[in-house]
């Protein structure tokens, strides 16, 4: 009997500690890592190429037909290097004509204004108010011959023939009145219009004298030369006319690094952290030392999920920049947030986005807590975060396995 009993109590024993393994081997070994406070750095890549910051555009001062391009787009000229030809048996109205039949227009407009305004009215004034005084006499000699008919000093037909004078000349008067106030308003209208014709004509004239610094020239075979040290684009094609104010060519000013920028593109997630006036280094990625730049411009429109920025270059390499070439250019931004977590304690697959809120697990008394946290800051690996909710960060799990659940015990 004494035997049996042994037996049941090591039975119960060896049960015991199967019981106690088992379940042991059921709670899941955690790594942990304390929340800190800390950098949270970001490096954001600018991809673009280089520009120009300035381009001239080429026009000729009158229709033409470009007979000949003599150079292709996207070549570099320099200055004195030939560039196109015209075709010298095309006439058209030259600017010179042009400019003659304004200032022609311009003197008979003038010489109108001076017309209208010259006191020709004031004349026809002077001869209402004088049929005026007119009618006021006649009416007072009405009045005389009535008061004469009356004590029968005159004839009734001398008295009928001074009322007719007087009716006649108040429609003489009334008639001449009228013409003169529909004269002064015409007058006033034409001098407007007048006016107006030499404001546009002046303008007109105005553009020609501007435009004569623009115009370019050519010599006696029609060929141009160019005046500007850059890059050819958006050249016409040949055998159409181009008339006098349309673009023949555009060339992209070229030179030391004064005249180049960089135009890249950033995603719009990281415009807020870059601003005019912050350093940069650009690179392309065969130079060894990268080249210094400077962000000029961040702008505001976003474009399928790109940002534009402009930047200028700071050192004098020019050989290494040069129009068309691509760089990049990364900055690291590592603004300090209160508490600082690796990307992956977040649970599952997610994508960061700032003020988004994303769940991770805290161990508290060994046991997994599942709590929620607003993302405040994103870096390449790490991100701040604040929690939802008055908790310890102390403990927060590092790749969170699909088998925690909220509440159960982890070691």
């Amino acid at each position: 009997m004494k035997r049996k009993i042994i037996d049941l109590i090591v039975i119960a024993i060896i049960i015991g500690l199967g019981i106690s393994t088992y379940f042991n081997s059921q709670i899941i070994d955690v790594n942990t890592y304390q929340a800190r406070k800390g950098k949270v750095s970001s490096t954001i890549r600018i991809e673009g190429e280089v520009v120009t910051k300035s381009e001239e555009a080429i026009y000729y001062k009158k229709d033409c037909i470009i007979e000949e391009i003599l150079v292709s787009e996207g070549q570099e000229v320099r200055i004195g290097d030939p560039v196109f030809k015209i075709n010298m048996n095309y006439d058209s109205l030259s600017v010179d004509n042009e400019e003659s039949d304004l200032k022609l227009q311009l003197l008979n407009e003038k010489n109108r204004l001076e017309m209208k305004t010259s006191g020709q009215n004031s004349v026809v004034w002077q001869k209402v108010q004088l049929m005026k005084t007119e009618l006021s006499n006649l009416k007072e000699d009405l009045s005389n011959d009535q008061a004469l008919y009356d004590v029968g000093v005159i004839t009734f037909d001398k008295l009928s023939q001074t009322r007719n004078q007087v009716a006649s000349q108040q429609i003489a008067y009334d008639e001449a009145l009228l013409n003169y106030s529909t004269n002064v308003a015409s007058t006033e209208l034409d001098i407007i219009t007048i006016k107006k014709n030499i404001q546009e004509i002046k303008k007109q004239l105005n553009r020609i004298e501007s435009g004569k610094s623009t115009y370019v020239s050519v010599d006696e075979e029609g060929i141009y030369y160019s005046t500007y040290r850059g890059v050819i684009k958006n050249i016409v094609e040949k055998d159409q006319v181009i008339e006098k104010d349309v673009r023949i060519a555009n060339v992209a000013i070229t030179g030391d690094v004064s005249e180049y920028k960089f135009i890249g593109y950033v995603d719009e997630e990281y415009n807020h952290l870059l601003a005019a006036g912050d350093e940069v280094e650009f690179y392309d990625g065969v130079i060894r030392e990268p080249i210094k730049g400077r962000v000029l411009k961040v702008y505001d429109v976003i474009k399928d999920g790109k940002v534009r920025i402009d930047a200028e270059f700071l050192e004098d390499r020019a050989a290494k920049v040069g129009y068309g070439k691509e760089f990049y250019s990364e900055k690291v931004i590592d603004p300090i947030f209160e508490n600082v977590i690796p990307k992956n304690c977040v649970i599952g697959n997610v994508d960061f986005k700032e003020n988004e809120t994303v769940e991770i697990f805290i161990v508290n008394n060994d046991i997994a807590n599942r709590i929620k946290v607003k993302i405040v800051s994103i870096g390449d690996y790490d991100i701040g975060i604040e929690p939802l909710e008055k908790v310890d960060l102390d403990n927060v799990i590092l790749d969170p396995s699909y088998k925690i659940k909220d509440g159960e015990e982890v070691r």
